[in-house]
């Protein structure tokens, strides 16, 4: 098997990328999550103190 390097190589280069894709997905989970759990907390909701658009019923 000449090409072990190069099998070993790509194997490798695989599971980094994929290590590193789960790593900055997880990252972006748990900054959306806080983002989220900020917006609800907020005691205006939809409008963070602005008024909204809509026209009074």
């Amino acid at each position: 098997m000449d090409n072990l390097g190069f099998i070993v190589a790509g194997y490798s280069l695989t599971w980094a990328t994929l290590l590193w894709y789960s790593w900055r997905t997880n990252r972006r989970l748990g900054v959306a999550a806080h983002a989220l759990s900020e917006w609800t907390e907020s005691s205006d909701g939809l409008t963070d103190g602005y008024e909204a658009d809509a026209p009074p019923a």
